[in-house]
């Protein structure tokens, strides 16, 4: 329980530091990505912490492009 204090004040004192002045600076795209960054890092911190095995960033990128993929090798065999 003490990693997901650690894990939670790590990412805490990151989103405070860097946030902050994309926030002042009214730099909305930028922190909209910060933001989903972080969302996706916290996850993956957390899976890794508490073992939830959620599948990999490789095998999301695989369910989305292989498909994609023998669809375009259909196309250009004759």
């Amino acid at each position: 329980m003490g990693l997901v204090i650690v894990i939670a004040l790590a990412f805490g004192g990151i989103i405070v530091l860097q946030a902050g002045p994309l926030f002042e600076k009214k730099m909305w795209r930028e922190l909209a990505a910060f933001i989903f960054l972080m969302v996706v890092a916290m996850v993956y911190a957390y899976d890794w912490l508490l073992e939830w095995h959620l599948p990999t960033v490789k095998t999301l990128m695989e369910i989305v492009f292989i498909p994609v993929t023998v669809f375009i090798e259909n196309l250009l065999t004759p």
